[in-house]
């Protein structure tokens, strides 16, 4: 699977004396809302309606549909569980609209939706933190099976934008396909839609991407870019892909759509996926027009990515896995600061754990017994690997 995640910095309690947060930004509470104020960029949070990313600025200008009438939920940026034909519509009114308990904890802003008892028996939690260094903002949501059985589900982000501009990406195995399919194109190696009020209304469109990333660039030339872990044409849901989108009218809104892969959730188990953030104005030297491969990197260059799509990684050198050998838990030692993606394996290249670590969190590995493990740590690029030995 293609995957091109974040950085990383966890160590031990006492080897965390000393050092400072890094570049984490603080959360705030104001109106019942919490919001990251991040230089030029606002992020807000309304965990009265079902922990609803309600608003997305760059120096006080609005990318995010905002709810046109009362009772609308057609707005901000939501989470659903995917495939959409287990539940058709409309959506779970607990882990769409209906309040989240939690709260600020440290530099995370943690919200847990009740149990969905219409279709899923989820429960959804979100977690959302932010990086000063690059103003952007993490959000990591985990599905928790609250099920009688086991059952397997994606993740499924929708972030609305007022109809108009062009979103973009690089395209994966196979084609564009659904009714909208008719409305974009590929040129090269990335997919294009820009809005005309000519478009059907009510269609949408599927693709399996790659890289790792989709953007969209407004009329008023504000450049939204999401970055999340790239899903195997063959991993997606049923009927579904890893980026797909939605449009409904020239006087509405845009539904700009990612998915994880399609995981299987044991009961009481939960599952995480990861998504960052960007908001950025674009410089005045770069075109927003379809086809233009300026643009496109660009938008590569927000999530470390060079021309093309070549990875470029962090400089890694020095980071290690310890205790090790370990028991119950490891940590990381020697890695920058903010999000990345350890894996572990058995010998056999297996995957028996894999998961988007957040800044000094502890590593459990209570589950796995005495023996010889491998292990790969990486955020946008290779990373780094090594042999893990446990001694229970």
């Amino acid at each position: 699977m293609k995957t091109f995640l974040r950085s990383i910095l966890f160590f031990t309690a006492l080897t965390l004396c000393g050092f400072s947060q890094g570049q984490q930004v603080t959360p705030q509470e104001q109106d019942g809302k919490y919001y990251f104020q991040i230089a030029n960029v606002y992020f807000e949070i309304d965990p009265s309606f079902g922990a609803r990313i309600s608003s997305l600025k760059i120096d006080g200008e609005e990318i995010l549909q905002q709810s046109a009438y009362a009772g609308d939920y057609s707005w901000g940026s939501t989470l659903w569980q995917s495939p959409q034909s287990e539940w058709n519509w409309p959506p779970s009114a607990e882990l769409d609209q209906d309040p989240y308990s939690g709260g600020i904890a440290g530099n995370e802003v943690i919200l847990r939706s009740v149990v969905d008892e219409t279709y899923s028996h989820l429960v959804f939690k979100k977690t959302f933190s932010a990086n000063a260094s690059d103003t952007s903002v993490t959000i990591v949501y985990t599905m928790i099976n609250k099920g009688a059985s086991a059952h397997s589900f994606s993740a499924w982000e929708l972030a609305r934008v007022p109809s108009g501009g062009i979103s973009f990406f690089p395209i994966g195995d196979g084609d564009v396909t659904g009714p909208f399919a008719g409305q974009t194109d590929v040129i090269g190696d990335v997919v294009w839609y820009e809005q005309d009020d000519s478009d059907p209304a009510g269609q949408k469109f599927f693709c399996d991407g790659s890289e790792g990333w989709s953007a969209h660039v407004n009329d008023d030339r504000i450049i939204f870019v999401k970055k999340f872990d790239d899903v195997a044409s063959t991993a997606s849901a049923p009927g579904e892909k890893d980026v797909e989108l939605y449009y409904t009218s020239s006087t509405t809104f845009i539904e700009l759509e990612n998915q994880s892969a399609y995981t299987n959730i044991a009961v009481d188990d939960s599952v995480d996926w990861t998504m960052t953030w960007y908001l950025r104005h674009l410089p005045s030297g770069i075109n927003a027009q379809v086809g233009n491969t300026g643009l496109v990197d660009y938008a590569r260059s927000i999530v470390g990515l060079g021309p093309s799509g070549v990875k470029e990684d962090r400089d890694l050198k020095g980071t290690e896995l310890f205790p090790n050998p370990a028991r119950d838990y490891v940590y990381v030692k020697g890695l920058s600061t903010g999000n990345a993606t350890l894996v572990i394996t058995d010998i056999s290249g297996r995957i028996l754990y894999r998961k988007t670590i957040k800044n000094r969190e502890k590593v459990e590995l209570t589950g796995l017994n005495s023996g010889l493990y491998l292990y790969r740590l990486y955020e946008s690029g290779p990373g780094i690997s090594g042999k893990l030995f446990l001694q229970k």
